[in-house]
């Protein structure tokens, strides 16, 4: 019997798992995604000539998903496209599981970190996505618990392991820099420690540049660019980190800390609520509040690297929200492992259980826009926040395309290629509103939050106080107004 439970566990893992990153595909565009199919096309082809030293295609840099998506690049379909970047991160998923596995020889925090990453509506949306922060996130998180593995078992291949999946996580997004020196100061301390203790610590200084070695090395083997035309890397990727593009988008220092609220989960709120408890708490075993510690550290560094620059959006604060996954898993893994027959614990274990399910339950609903996701808990406390990069366009398009002589209209649209795959009129951008051949005008949420003298905001300004014809919620949440053009 406990075998067959096991096996319909994994069952159940591995559908919550494939289903909903797999269906529906090729439900609609984000507004990057043909961008990053051209980059990966033209990696393609200088990689097929030969021509190694130019194979960086933008500074981000996004190599991980260039190599990872190159054997479908070709395909005429989106679903097929993208099947091989979903299917490479559920595999990462399965490695993160067995990292901690191996780490804490617990099969119920392997069992609620596989789940909590499994049906992780941010994670999800972004695994969904031709692009790169998904993969990002789970590098990061990879690297630290392979160092953390390291440091369970001694064993140096797993040291190599993470500076290798470090070097992943800064070639899938320039953002993952901050690694490096999270890796060497836990490395450094680490050592330290084992000084004050007296052990035979004098070698294993070593460790520091084998980690740093392995990294330059990895760094040089997943970009051969780096080592074939070094000072044309260098020279584009801080060009561009000093660059207008860079320094588009600034709302605040305080945006990412409104995101995590915005994007988290119930089960996230629980243990941030909690996880002082478990930090200050004797009765804790120490390597859980290791574990805790070393995430929850990552995370607010991570959060705070992002809050300094300039450049913000909602996306890039995802790694900060796998670590509050992990978090999550720990703790509340604990506590099913507790034996006490009280009510009170019965009580905990049981709203635990009703809030995954909830979470499961809104996936059911937000498919195939896990984009549109929001905390269902502090949303009403963020009415008018931005959201969406495509999501929901297709339905606009669905509901304009019904009218008479759809063929014949014009809209003014956020995101007006987007939505011209699924419109059969003619589409403007949105700041076009004011054109004489503009039928009707796409309000989307996307456009909220902009500066007072922003474009996006004299659009809202001047369509909101109407009334629309047509206003398209995704699982409760407003995301798209369309409004008629008086004439």
């Amino acid at each position: 019997m406990p075998k067959l439970i096991t096996i319909f566990f994994l069952i159940i893992l591995f559908l919550l798992i494939v289903l909903p990153r797999t269906l529906d595909l090729d439900s609609f565009q984000t507004a990057d995604e043909k961008r990053w199919l051209a980059n990966t096309t033209n990696f393609i082809t200088n990689l097929a000539h030969g021509d190694w030293s130019h194979l960086m295609q933008q500074p981000h840099p996004g190599i991980t998903t260039q190599w990872i998506a190159s054997p479908t690049a070709f395909s005429d379909s989106w679903a097929i496209r993208k099947l091989p970047l979903v299917l490479a991160q559920s595999i990462l998923l399965l490695l993160t599981s067995y990292i901690f596995w191996r780490l804490t020889n617990s099969k119920t925090t392997t069992f609620f970190i596989t789940l909590f990453l499994a049906i992780s509506p941010p994670l999800i949306a972004h695994t969904r996505v031709y692009a790169m922060d998904s993969l990002l996130s789970h590098f990061l998180i990879i690297s630290i618990g392979l160092l953390l593995l390291w440091r369970h078992s001694k064993s140096r291949h797993y040291l190599f392991f993470s500076a290798f999946s470090a070097a992943a996580a800064i070639l899938s997004k320039i953002s993952g820099i901050i690694i490096v020196p999270f890796i060497l100061g836990i490395i450094i301390i680490w050592l330290f420690k084992d000084r004050q203790e007296e052990k035979n610590s004098a070698s294993n200084y070593k460790i520091l540049f084998i980690w740093f070695g392995s990294f330059l090395l990895s760094l040089v083997i997943i970009l051969p660019s780096l080592a074939l035309n070094t000072k044309e890397v260098i020279t584009d990727i801080l060009s561009w980190l000093q660059s207008d593009d860079y320094l588009l988008h600034q709302i605040g220092p305080s945006y990412y800390l409104r995101t995590l609220l915005f994007f988290s989960t119930p089960l996230h709120l629980f243990s941030l609520f909690t996880v002082p408890v478990f930090l200050i708490s004797k009765k804790i075993p120490a390597h859980l509040r290791t574990l805790l510690l070393i995430f929850l550290i990552f995370a607010i560094l991570f959060t705070i690297q992002m809050s300094l620059g300039s450049k913000k959006g909602d996306r890039y604060i995802l790694p900060s929200l796998l670590c509050l996954d992990i978090i999550a898993a720990l703790i509340i893994s604990y506590v099913f492992s507790l034996k006490s027959q009280s009510l009170t614990l019965l009580i905990a274990k049981l709203s635990l259980l009703t809030l995954v399910v909830l979470q499961i339950g809104s996936l059911i609903t937000l498919h195939p826009y896990y984009l549109s996701y929001v905390n269902p808990i502090t949303q009403p406390f963020f009415d008018e926040r931005r959201l969406g990069w495509g999501e929901g366009l297709d339905l606009a398009a669905k509901y304009l395309n019904e009218l008479p002589d759809s063929a014949s209209l014009t809209v003014a649209s956020y995101y007006p290629n987007e939505f011209a795959n699924y419109f059969n009129g003619h589409s403007v951008p949105a700041h076009e509103h004011n054109h004489a051949n503009v039928d009707y005008v796409i309000i989307y949420r996307a456009m909220f939050e902009r500066d007072e003298d922003a474009w996006e905001t004299d659009v809202i300004n001047t369509y909101r106080p109407q009334t629309p014809i047509k206003t398209i919620f995704i699982d409760h949440t407003p995301m798209i107004w369309i409004y008629q053009v008086e004439k």
